[in-house]
């Protein structure tokens, strides 16, 4: 994603590619979603395809890495 909207290219034309490199590592490392004071749900990256998504679901989603293309298997 960060390829497709532009974001790694800006980061190294105004940095380096380490430092975009480092962005990707982090991003990869962001929760999906959480709960802000028991009342906001907080979405990274949208919404899921599948209704009945939960916290626990997203918990058991390993986020160290890509997402894969084709999405989440659930």
């Amino acid at each position: 994603m960060n390829k497709m909207y532009g974001f790694d290219g800006e980061v190294k034309a105004k940095y380096n590619s380490k430092l975009a490199d480092l962005f990707q590592e982090v991003f990869c490392c962001l929760p999906l979603g959480c709960v802000l004071s028991k009342k906001v749900f907080i979405v990274h990256g949208g919404l899921f395809s599948k209704d009945g998504v939960n916290l626990e679901d997203l918990k058991k989603i390993d986020r160290f890495g890509e997402p894969p293309e084709a999405g989440i298997d659930w």
